[in-house]
């Protein structure tokens, strides 16, 4: 009786250090699989932060851009503005029946009415970002879709104000020269005739050009004008992405 009774506490015994040693080795696998989710959470934490440290960059760069792009469609729409006076003040010294004083009196007026510029995107913050395949690092969906569409727009409609510009300077000089209008520019009275047979105020040919170049003046100022609110409108919605950094 004494040996059974043994025999059954050493089994006993042994079950319970096989289920001392299962609960043990259970409990290791579960720290092993903590430890493991730990570690993939920390290193996706990582790579998220250096992602958004990445996009924020780029962001920067690209706000960068978008800011020189207001600064330069400030600049033409100023220098247009000051160009269109000076064709109105053109316009009217046109009015004038005597050809000696009409001519003299647009001197002040006809360089400054020859000036104009041309809007060119600064592309170096979005070009870095697309050269370097990272485009899809900026994770406002909206955001990347207007800033595409933006530098898609590479201005062709300026191309006429550039060709109506250069055509105006070329047929402006010869037909205004004159006597008057070289003393003006350099001080001597010359015994010279005009180069021209048409007054400049009955040339039909000039004064279509000339109203033409008005309103290619007004058309660029508009769509510059309309460039500029987009780049402000991109940098107000960047803001935000690079404060979440």
């Amino acid at each position: 009786m004494l040996f059974l009774l043994r025999k059954v506490r050493r089994k006993l015994m042994n079950e319970n250090k096989i289920s001392t040693y299962l609960l043990y080795a259970f409990g290791e696998i579960v720290l092993v699989v903590i430890g493991i989710l730990i570690a993939l959470s920390i290193d996706n934490w990582n790579e998220d932060r250096q992602r958004k440290t990445l996009e924020a960059k780029y962001l920067m760069e690209i706000k960068v851009s978008l800011e020189a792009d207001v600064a330069s469609c400030e600049k033409i729409m100023n220098l247009n503005n000051r160009r269109l006076a000076h064709l109105d003040t053109l316009l009217t010294k046109m009015q004038n029946r005597n050809q000696r004083e009409m001519i003299a009196s647009l001197m002040p007026n006809l360089e400054p009415s020859f000036y104009y510029d041309i809007f060119k995107m600064n592309r170096v913050g979005f070009d870095n970002m697309v050269s370097s395949e990272s485009i899809s690092l900026i994770s406002n969906d909206s955001l990347r879709q207007s800033l595409s569409e933006y530098y898609l727009d590479e201005g062709e409609w300026q191309e006429r104000i550039e060709l109506q510009s250069r055509k105006f300077v070329d047929m402006m000089v010869p037909r205004a020269m004159s006597a008057p209008l070289l003393e003006m520019a350099t001080g001597y009275d010359l015994p010279i005739k005009n180069t021209y047979k048409l007054r400049i105020n009955e040339d039909p040919e000039i004064m279509n050009l000339f109203f033409s170049l008005i309103q290619t003046t007004i058309s660029q100022n508009r769509m510059v004008n309309r460039k500029m609110g987009n780049a402000q409108n991109l940098i107000q919605t960047i803001d935000p992405e690079i404060s979440k950094e």
